[in-house]
């Protein structure tokens, strides 16, 4: 938002999101003294809703993600506001890039990063500058089960798109993987696995019991992959994930765990993953 002119600010922002990416934009548009309008779903979490709403934020509720975006981009014609794309375009990497960049000064003898996707732009941008500056440094994506479609972009070479989202990682529920944001992550990152909602629970609940963390079901996603499906391959070696967010409430969070069996002492975790 830092790269619009005063005549573009003052018409103000829009946006599509399931929430965490809502909040940055109203927060840019308070802090910039423009105007946010943002389109989520009305599964969205209410207190990403109401907290878009503290920020000054106008909050439209669509039945699902794809009627969101079609509500955005009737906005972008109508008011001319500017779209602030979720995750998709070279200014959106270059801002996650700035991620990367810090993580590789934090931890400069990483081997390996896990960054998690919901349409790629945070993967791409952390994604690039952790490649370049670590040139050995190993890259892999992931995304639920439920919303794979950079799984399923890096199967059949092109952008892909999915009709029905299902997971508890909302924040990870991009229906579609655009050109840009594939074709980044596509050239730094190794592979994208998959994990499932009961292994994102799973790390969650790790994450709390162990971290004292409350993560969002999205940012437990990293640590899911590096206890299911890349433990092997992250065994011995040096590892860095990106824990993405904590937008989540608390009823939100204790029942996730408690729908899978999570509610009580997690320290039988490492014997069941």
């Amino acid at each position: 938002m830092s790269s619009l002119s005063n005549e573009q600010l003052n018409k103000g922002v829009t946006a599509v999101s399931a929430g965490n990416h809502a909040i940055a934009v109203a927060y840019g548009a308070q802090l910039f003294g423009s105007s946010a309008k943002v389109v989520m779903p009305k599964t969205a979490n209410s207190f990403r809703v109401k907290r878009c709403e503290e920020l000054g934020a106008e909050v439209i509720l669509c039945q699902d993600i794809q009627e969101a975006f079609k509500t955005v981009q009737r906005i972008q014609d109508e008011e001319q506001r500017y779209f602030v794309h979720p995750f998709d375009g070279p200014l959106v990497a270059l801002g996650t890039a700035t991620l990367g960049v810090e993580f590789v000064q934090q931890a400069p003898t990483m081997e390996i990063a896990v960054i998690s996707i919901g349409g790629g732009g945070l993967a791409a941008g952390a994604g690039s500058a952790i490649k370049q500056m670590l040139p050995k440094c190993r890259i892999f994506g992931v995304e639920p089960e439920g919303a794979n479609t950079m799984y399923r972009s890096f199967q059949s070479g092109k952008p892909e798109t999915i009709s029905k989202i299902n997971t508890i990682a909302d924040s990870l529920g991009a229906p579609s993987t655009m050109q840009y944001s594939f074709s980044v992550c596509r050239t730094f990152l190794e592979s994208i696995v998959t994990v499932s909602d009961e292994q994102l629970a799973r790390a969650m609940a790790l994450m709390f019991e162990r971290l004292k963390l409350v993560a969002e079901p999205a940012a437990a996603a990293a640590l899911a992959a590096v206890c299911g499906p890349l433990r092997e391959q992250v065994e011995g070696k040096k590892v860095g994930i990106v824990i993405c967010g904590s937008n989540i409430d608390f009823q939100t969070f204790s029942s996730i765990l408690a729908q899978h069996g999570l509610s009580k002492s997690y320290i039988a975790l490492e014997n069941k993953t």
